[in-house]
């Protein structure tokens, strides 16, 4: 009876993400209360900035947004040191030269605050101005067992002696600045592990900001808070995983078993969620109750806020939700307040349709507003699929019916399984460099640690682990497969790499660098130990030749400029040159006619949703860079704001920028894509000002040449006609069109070869979504023939 009531209340809360479990077979009793602390940790955030910046007032959104407890050290020490502790002098003077005050008196303070924080059910604490030396890291977190995450505001120290200046947190911040930027506070900073930075810029920020507010001191200052919060927001913010599809589908299995490959990560059916605060009758369910009773729907804001929660209830990074979002303009909302890192549709055949309407609509058959209810549905399904297709996130699982957890599982490894770049060789320091320095390049995480202890078939499965629940297309591997019965348990289990990095050091060097990190070791052991590593290493790197030669990337070290012994870090990031010139992406041109309808952009849409027809099988995930909103202010980096900002002040129009800006905005866009080795399909190309003051024709498919392999270039013509029924019936829009498509047609049949070109010519094509089916089909059997 009490395993059954047991059973009851965990199925209940299971599917609002409220259930953790720990496994207590053959396992002591002392294992499983380990295990279950580990849910029980805290999560500190160490938010740190120079002297003079308002950190506080940036955790304090934080604490609003994210339900963070925000604790002000540098409010503590003030008001300790103007107390009439004994120890309160010594404070007093450590802030007034900006040294650190020692850990055994600034720790306890910290402490008083967490203790706070938790007895009232706090367990994510963001802790302003903190640490101060490594041996405050060390005292607070020996007393408080947590996860941390130092987030460093990263401001040029011109920049910081100017918000000193302005005196936000008081007039002793220019004298703290200089002791701020001194070697010791500075070593202590990139000492943190785990050191995040959020690259900032007072003149990127005046630009941005500029005439959002007063100019007085409070205007000014909330300006700055408000510009720094939106770049921190974007580092803190949790992921999330959504799981659509329609109903009776089995997004009710698929999202716990995505929640299954991700460490510390649950699910929340949204629907549910609602209805047990409701059923609960918690203050948000019976703000949700009177909503409903008058005929209100309830806002999509407070849905995201129990999300929050739960992600809170143990510290999570990441969630999965079903049941949402339900519209294309709640994504928006959602991309604010969470990072989405993942979307897997369950789609269905016609039979699989059929089926699943069949059980909507049991209870009601004849309900006409049911079948309504259906269709709409289907439609707004649809419109989010496109959407999170032309992004390159969506996963696709192909079914006949509603799936099993075994089958969603295959699809699963199927769908997300990752590319591999290997980074392989015997120097211990510029391999591991270099491998972090191209995981980082690619936005991919850091290459994960496999202890070198285990079994070729263990390794392989512990890596298949971290390569399902990553979230990355790619993952870089350090070093990881170090034997030849190593490279054939990869190959068979992954498949050929995408790129092979070998890091050939001359033995002299290797021997060295060995000697130098090992001192006290015998020069016996020191031989044999090299000789069986180079030994291993050779014949791992020959297995790998015999069976993907074609993947193999050499880079001798002789052949580095950069001295490696004295400079290994420039060594490594010349290295990572080369990578990069090797890890090239490739991207299709859609030249297209526009008007009130932007027929690039539904063409686009068909071949990013379009299916390959048997097997259960799909088409690269494709993403669309349109050119249209490429050029627009508020989604780039800092640097490129302030660059867009400047050029704005001159250009013609928003895309009349320089080749070398044109560039740069290309290259951000493929980097910070789902997949930045593509494919993409960019649209409204050649952009307008090809014709004016702008990169001219030539220029711009120059441009794309430079950064990636042009795949072809599909060139949608159209009749007077079609152009009027797809485009625009405005007889000015048509001569503009014709003029520039004479141009293009001109151009690129001068510059690419025919084989390069995908002509389609739509002469009786009465609208655009089916003329866009069209020339999307006519691209894809291109792309198939080409490759």
């Amino acid at each position: 009876e009490r395993t059954a009531d047991v059973a009851e209340v965990v199925a209940y809360y299971s599917p609002i993400g409220k259930v953790r479990s720990v496994s207590m077979a053959g396992a002591a009793p002392e294992l499983v209360y380990e295990s279950m602390k580990a849910y029980f940790k805290c999560r500190f955030m160490y938010l740190m900035g120079p002297p003079g910046m308002p950190v506080p007032k940036v955790a304090h959104n934080l604490e609003e947004k994210y339900g963070y407890h925000s604790i002000d050290v540098m409010a503590l020490l003030k008001a300790f040191a103007e107390s009439d502790q004994k120890d309160a002098d010594s404070v007093k003077q450590a802030l007034a030269k900006g040294k650190p005050v020692d850990a055994s008196l600034a720790c306890p303070l910290v402490l008083s605050e967490v203790y706070r924080g938790q007895a009232m059910g706090v367990s994510n604490f963001v802790i302003c101005d903190f640490p101060q030396s490594l041996k405050q890291v060390e005292f607070l977190q020996h007393m408080v067992p947590c996860t941390s995450k130092p987030l460093l505001l990263d401001f040029t120290r011109a920049d910081s002696e100017d918000i000193a200046a302005l005196g936000f947190t008081g007039g002793d911040a220019i004298m703290r600045t200089d002791a701020y930027f001194l070697g010791e506070m500075q070593a202590m900073i990139h000492g943190l592990p785990g050191l995040a930075k959020i690259p900032l810029s007072l003149s990127v920020i005046e630009g941005r900001e500029k005439s959002r507010g007063p100019s007085t001191l409070e205007g000014l200052e909330a300006q700055l808070v408000g510009a720094v919060w939106e770049r921190v927001r974007d580092k803190v913010k949790p992921g999330v995983v959504l799981a659509l599809g329609m109903p009776h589908s089995g997004t009710d299995v698929l999202a716990p078993l995505l929640a299954k490959m991700m460490s510390n990560t649950y699910s929340v059916d949204c629907n549910k969620l609602l209805d047990k605060e409701m059923d609960r009758k918690t203050e948000v369910g019976l703000t949700l109750s009177n909503m409903l009773a008058k005929g209100q729907v309830p806002p999509l804001a407070i849905t995201l806020e129990l999300i929050k929660d739960v992600v809170n209830l143990t510290s999570s990074d990441s969630v999965v939700i079903e049941n949402c979002p339900l519209y294309t303009d709640q994504i928006e909302s959602i991309a604010t307040e969470f990072r989405i890192e993942k979307v897997c549709y369950i789609e269905g055949d016609e039979q699989a349709m059929s089926s699943w309407k069949s059980k909507f609509l049991a209870k009601t058959p004849e309900d006409g507003a049911q079948v309504k209810a259906w269709g709409d549905r289907k439609k707004r399904l649809s419109d989010i699929v496109t959407h999170f297709s032309r992004l390159g996130k969506l996963d696709r699982l192909f079914v006949s019916e509603t799936p099993k957890e075994e089958t969603l599982t295959a699809l699963l490894n199927q769908a997300t399984m990752p590319q591999f770049i290997l980074v392989t060789g015997l120097s211990t320091v510029l391999t591991p460099n270099l491998a972090e320095l191209i995981a980082a390049s690619l936005n991919v995480g850091a290459p994960p640690t496999l202890p070198a202890t285990e079994t070729p078939g263990e390794a392989t499965a512990k890596l298949k682990k971290h390569a399902e629940s990553c979230g990355y297309p790619f993952v870089v591997l350090d070093r990881a497969v170090n034997s030849p019965e190593a490279a054939t348990e990869f190959l068979s289990s992954f498949g050929t790499p995408q790129l092979i990095v070998n890091v050939n050091a001359a033995a002299d060097f290797v021997e060295e660098e060995f000697k130098a990190a090992h001192e006290d070791m015998d020069e016996e052991v020191v031989a044999a130990t090299l000789e069986k590593e180079r030994t291993a290493y050779e014949a791992t790197v020959q297995a790998f030749k015999d069976s993907c030669a074609s993947a193999m990337m050499t880079i001798d070290l002789s052949k580095v400029k950069a001295n490696v012994t004295e400079e290994p870090v420039k060594a490594a990031e010349e290295m990572c040159a080369m990578v990069k010139a090797k890890l090239v992406p490739k991207a299709y041109v859609v030249v297209a006619p526009s008007g009130d309808v932007d027929f690039g952009s539904l063409v686009a849409s068909s071949v990013c949703t379009t299916a390959t027809a048997s097997g259960g099988a799909k088409l690269a995930k494709f993403t669309v860079v349109d050119c249209a909103e490429l050029f627009q202010a508020g989604k780039h980096s800092a640097v490129l704001e302030d660059a867009l900002h400047k050029a704005s002040f001159t250009a013609d129009a928003p895309d009349c920028l320089s080749s070398d800006l044109w560039t740069k905005l290309f290259s951000e866009a493929f980097a910070s894509a789902a997949n930045p080795m593509g494919p993409f399909l960019i649209i409204n190309f050649p952009s307008a000002s090809a014709l004016s003051s702008g990169p001219s024709i030539r220029d711009q498919f120059g441009i794309i040449e430079s950064l990636a392999i042009l795949g072809g270039i599909l060139h949608v013509r159209t009749t007077d006609e079609v152009f009027a029924n797809c485009c625009s019936g405005r007889p000015a829009d048509l001569e503009q069109h014709k003029l520039f498509e004479a141009a293009v047609q001109d151009q690129i049949s001068k510059q690419y070869d025919k084989n390069k070109i995908c002509d389609c010519l739509l002469e009786s094509v009465s609208e655009g979504p089916k003329g866009a089916v069209k020339a999307a089909a006519a691209l894809l059997e291109f792309m198939q023939k080409v490759e």
